[in-house]
């Protein structure tokens, strides 16, 4: 064995032996965070293999970074396949971010919403757990309809499969009715 895939194994084992077993997922996110590290492992103390870049502004709206996610520990997520999607029109230097494969903090992970319900597990017949659409009685008399797309996302917690697990401000649950787009709903 190579004296670097000695010294790399040597570094990594430890903080993936400290984190767990990775919960293996496939699911479409983007950075909701400036200046993440992607580190070659779910340790703040790994090895620092790239940085993403800071969301571009285009028209008046930010767009960050997309990414696929395909492993959670608790604290970090798995990424690979970085890059900006097509609603940027032009990124210098190009589209995709020279990363293979990294680990990101918890909080750097956001997701869109398309999921009218939040269910209790990973499963599509699990109990609803949240309803993300619905009426919302504001301060009075009127009332105000409510959809996926204008529900505050806390934060995404886990992943399993095709489902994230997300905290919102209607409640927490799992869905797999999620996408990276920023600009326009899911699809």
């Amino acid at each position: 064995m190579p004296a670097r895939a000695v010294l790399l194994a040597a570094l990594l084992l430890p903080a993936l032996a400290h984190a767990g077993a990775p919960s293996e997922c496939l699911v479409e996110a983007f950075a909701g965070e400036r200046g993440i590290e992607a580190r070659a492992a779910p340790d703040a103390g790994a090895p620092v293999i790239a940085r993403l870049p800071d969301p571009i502004l285009v028209g008046d709206a930010e767009v960050a970074v997309a990414f696929t996610v395909t492993a959670h520990v608790p604290g970090w997520f798995r990424i690979e396949e970085a890059g900006f999607s097509d609603e940027v029109p032009f990124v210098a230097g190009g589209r995709r971010v020279p990363l293979d494969r990294g680990w990101i903090p918890e909080g750097a992970v956001r997701t869109s919403l398309a999921a009218i319900a939040l269910r209790s597990a990973p499963a599509e017949d699990a109990p609803v757990a949240a309803r993300l659409q619905g009426l919302y009685r504001l301060p009075g008399t009127a009332f105000v309809l409510f959809g996926p797309e204008g529900v505050g996302l806390r934060r995404v917690v886990a992943c399993r499969g095709a489902f994230v697990e997300v905290e919102t401000d209607m409640g927490r649950g799992w869905t797999d009715r999620i996408c990276a787009r920023q600009r326009s709903p899911c699809e």
